[in-house]
This record gives structure tokens, C-alpha cells and sequence, in this order.
């Protein structure tokens, strides 16, 4: 198996497990935000990996220790809407594309 298709079914499988609210904790602690914002980043140009980012992102992002990581750290606003992958696109940009 491709390791870009490996990515896809890990951050998909990140998805699913990002809906449940008490799984928002776990996630926070782990450290996974920084993480996914970082592979978002380093592998902008894999665009269901990037999808699924913000898929991720978006479902934690409704519960507050989530909401305050993202709102901590100045790089996840250029990531979702401006210039914050490695090629100049954003999640919304890859949407969009």
C-alpha cells in the first residue's frame, strides 16, 4: 500500500474518532492538533489528507480545550483561510481547487 493511501485511512480514522465529544480530551492531550496542523503543512500537496485535516479540525473545534489550543496558536488562521500549507494553499483552497 502507498503510504499517501496510508495517510488517508489514518486521518480518516482520525476523523471518525474526532466526532464523539469525549473523545475531544484525548485528542488535546495526545498533542494531535499540533500534529495535524504540521502534517497539513509538510503534506499540502495530498489534497484528501489536507481535507481530512480540516475535516478533523472542524469537528474538534466545537469543544472548548480544543477551541483554546486553536485560538493559542497564531498558525492554524493562515492554515484553514490563507497561506498556511507548504505550497501556498490553504484547507479552503484545496476545497475550492
Amino acid at each position: 500500500m502507498p503510504w499517501t493511501t496510508c495517510l488517508v485511512q489514518v486521518s480518516g480514522v482520525l476523523r471518525n474518532l474526532a466526532v464523539p465529544a469525549h473523545n475531544a480530551a484525548a485528542f488535546a492531550a495526545a498533542g494531535v492538533l499540533p500534529a495535524l496542523r504540521a502534517a497539513c503543512g509538510a503534506l499540502s500537496g495530498q489534497a484528501e489528507v489536507v481535507l481530512n485535516t480540516g475535516r478533523i479540525l472542524s469537528k474538534l473545534s466545537l469543544h472548548e480545550g480544543c477551541q483554546e489550543l486553536i485560538a493559542s496558536d497564531p498558525h492554524y488562521a493562515p492554515l484553514l483561510v490563507g497561506s498556511g500549507c507548504g505550497d501556498k494553499k490553504s484547507i479552503v483552497g484545496v476545497a475550492t481547487a
